[in-house]
């Protein structure tokens, strides 16, 4: 006769499916958020008031969203030559809060100037450090990242915009407690309504002028943003053509996307 282990089974935490089941796993994903920056809140105090805050960052990874930012962020991490930040997104150049926190808080977001000299000794070449903050498309971020670090390199990943705009509603369908359960197609239709109320809200909010706003929100959009059905695929192809084809333009390359 086999013995029965006597030993508590192991819960695993599971969530439900349907509406009661995203509510739950928006709950986690927004309480791991918090424990996030809870965690970037203590390093960045160690560093504002323990010592030399830290030096200015090399280069900037500035986008665009779901382009693959954080995969290349990672990339770049693994290399012994370049050493973290706090956190990937420091969100300094696009955020009033931060910035009034002034050029000291920013500092403390990167290694000190004795990490850097001590591990390029090691190296023996220059140890670098940097951060990535897709969001250089806002009215602060250019001008106050000229300002303050005008040699940082500027580096940006592109992808195909009817990719990348599908990925961005995905991104928000899961994340977003605020985001309504539609479908894509009821999206992209209902995404000038979308853009009247963000303007508002970043009217309102952030103290944006509304041309500033109408910017911000028809690119943080993408200006729009299971299988794409060819609906729209269709309707994305052919409302970001004359983009596309500004786009290889400018850079004197085609990338092969529908231009």
């Amino acid at each position: 006769m086999s013995r029965r282990s006597t030993k508590p089974a192991r819960i695993q935490p599971r969530l439900m499916s349907g509406g009661s089941g995203s509510l739950v796993r928006n709950l986690f994903l927004r309480g791991r958020q918090h424990f996030r920056e809870a965690r970037h809140q203590a390093r960045y105090l160690r560093r504002m008031h323990l010592g030399d805050p830290g030096v200015l960052p090399d280069f900037l990874l500035i986008g665009a969203m779901k382009a693959g930012t954080t995969s290349l962020y990672d990339y770049v991490r693994q290399h012994p030559g370049k050493l973290p930040a706090t956190t990937k997104e420091i969100q300094y150049f696009n955020s009033p809060r931060h910035q009034r926190q002034g050029e000291r808080w920013h500092r403390a977001q990167f290694p000190t100037r004795a990490r850097i000299d001590r591990t390029s000794e090691q190296l023996g070449y220059r140890a670098l450090t940097g951060e990535a903050t897709p969001q250089m498309h806002l009215p602060s971020y250019a001008p106050l990242a000229a300002e303050l670090v005008p040699d940082a390199r500027i580096v940006m990943i592109l992808r195909d915009p009817v990719s990348r705009a599908y990925s961005h509603y995905r991104h928000w369908y899961r994340h977003s407690l605020r985001f309504p359960k539609e479908s894509f197609w009821e999206a992209l239709q209902r995404e000038g309504e979308r853009v009247t109320r963000e303007l508002e809200r970043l009217v309102r909010d952030r103290g944006l002028r509304p041309e500033q706003a109408l910017r911000y929100s028809s690119q943080t959009r993408g200006r729009y943003a299971d299988q794409m059905d060819d609906r729209c695929r269709r309707y994305l192809t052919e409302h970001f053509r004359p983009y596309n084809r500004r786009l290889f333009e400018l850079i004197g390359e085609d990338w092969g996307w529908p231009s």
